[in-house]
């Protein structure tokens, strides 16, 4: 049994890390296994659970400890010169899922995060909260959100000298032809369409990683006022 992707998760509320804190038998059922989580920065819990095939004891905790040390690790990074992203979505599964993959890809990313189209531009302008926010070196956008929708963030990006040297990578469900057309004409630098399968969905993020956060050479404004 592979338990690496019990040792490990990501907080719900903030999007951390969280290591696992307690394994223990459900109560209601004996084939499953609780894994609890507590986040050390928000002390947000999480629970997920492992079913047992027949047969099948307990988990011991060495298991777990055995790839933690290899799995476990910032999704945010924490290194000097990191690869500073900006990922608009609203959707949490999405959010989490994405956050995942860039943590197993690439240790020297860190991912902000906003859910929606006017808490990212806030981000991008440094207003209010978001002072001291650093300017990200690349965008991933959602089209279809709350508040402030892509296409309208994409427009006030392009429109924006400071702004339009980010390259943008649209990242959503729409298929539609209008949506690719206008986002191309919006100077969009990519547009992708979300896979429904998990392991698709993990291969294209990865395949980002690999060429924008890695082989691209992108502008350095992480810094720039």
């Amino acid at each position: 049994m592979s338990f690496q992707r019990f040792a490990f998760d990501t907080c719900p509320r903030c999007y951390e890390p969280i290591e696992l804190a307690t394994i223990e038998p459900s109560p209601a059922r004996r084939d499953l296994v609780l894994h609890n989580f507590t986040c050390a920065d928000c002390g947000s819990v999480k629970t997920k659970v492992l079913s047992l095939k027949p047969g099948e004891p307990l988990p011991e905790p060495a298991a777990y400890r055995s790839c933690r040390s290899d799995r476990v690790r910032p999704l945010f990074a924490k290194d000097d010169t990191p690869t500073i992203i900006l990922l608009v979505e609203d959707s949490p599964g999405d959010i989490r899922l994405t956050l995942e993959a860039f943590g197993e890809a690439n240790r020297s990313v860190r991912l902000y995060v906003a859910e929606d189209g006017a808490e990212a531009m806030a981000f991008l302008r440094r207003e209010g909260d978001n002072a001291d926010a650093p300017r990200p070196e690349l965008i991933l956008l959602d089209l279809n959100m709350p508040k402030m929708d892509g296409r309208e963030v994409l427009a006030l990006i392009e429109s924006d000298e400071s702004l339009k040297l980010i390259p943008t990578v649209i990242l959503t469900t729409s298929a539609a032809e209008a949506d690719f057309v206008e986002c191309y004409q919006r100077q969009a630098n990519c547009y992708l369409t979300k896979p429904v399968e998990l392991d698709v969905f993990e291969n294209l993020v990865k395949g980002l990683n690999d060429f924008w956060a890695t082989n691209a050479r992108l502008p350095q404004l992480a810094f720039v006022a």
